[in-house]
């Protein structure tokens, strides 16, 4: 009969065509899994080139603008900020931008009231759908934020402070985002530590310098106090001691 030759002929050009197809289509996957792997070794190659600027300031306020500053390069989002934990385990925002005043003051009690950090980044996609953040949820519509991110930052050992990206849309975050984020959280831990130390050391050494001053004053005016008993004469001299 005439279908059976009809499907003899027709079989083999569908099978060449759907192999054509699926031939495109993993063709145009593969493009685009080329692509996003270039951007992704871009975006990483930009961390690694600005680590250096990172670690050569010891200064923390430069630090944490080159921190958020690299971040808007990196990473597009509608906010960020970078949060640290002090020994009492008291949150505060040490420097963000894309967010209102009156959300860093409302949000002082910790990083959307996460709690101890894990080494994993935590992930918002949905702000109403994460019971961690229950009691946040009005502070973050209020500001019309849907989604975050928060990537710990280990910091002398422990996970004290976050780098936060804000979103004011829905987001459904890529596997290649969570990795660029963690890469520059570790660098960004990095350069914090090593300037929260310098300034740790030069508070100290003023705190000893000082401390020094004293001595001398209080050895020299005792000196002075020891050799005569002319009153004005002392409070003379004891005033000169301390007005350089």
């Amino acid at each position: 009969t005439l279908r059976p030759r009809v499907l003899a002929v027709v079989e083999p050009v569908a099978t060449v065509i759907a192999q054509a197809i699926q031939r495109k289509r993993v063709e145009s996957e593969l493009v685009t899994a080329l692509g996003l792997h270039a951007t992704i070794e871009d975006r990483l190659a930009i961390i690694a080139d600005a680590s250096g600027a990172l670690l050569e300031s010891l200064e923390l306020q430069p630090v944490l603008e080159r921190v958020v500053g690299l971040a808007q390069k990196v990473l597009a989002a509608d906010g960020y900020a970078v949060w640290r934990s002090d020994e009492a385990g008291t949150w505060r925002i040490l420097l963000a931008t894309g967010l209102s005043k009156q959300y860093q003051e409302n949000m002082v009690a910790g990083p959307a009231g996460l709690g101890p950090l894990a080494e994993n980044p935590v992930v918002a996609e949905d702000v109403d759908a994460l019971p961690l953040v229950q009691n946040r949820r009005d502070l973050y519509h209020a500001e019309g934020l849907r989604s975050f991110i928060a990537f710990p930052l280990r910091i002398h050992g422990k996970h004290t402070a976050t780098l936060t990206l804000y979103f004011r849309s829905r987001q459904q975050f890529a596997p290649e985002q969570v990795r660029i984020g963690s890469a520059l959280a570790n660098f960004a831990a990095a350069a914090i530590a090593s300037a929260e130390a310098y300034e740790d050391q030069r508070r100290l050494r003023e705190e000893a310098q000082e401390s020094t001053r004293r001595t001398a004053f209080v050895a020299e005016a005792s000196k002075l106090l020891a050799t005569t008993l002319d009153y004005e004469h002392t409070l003379r001299a004891v005033a000169g001691l301390a007005i350089p």
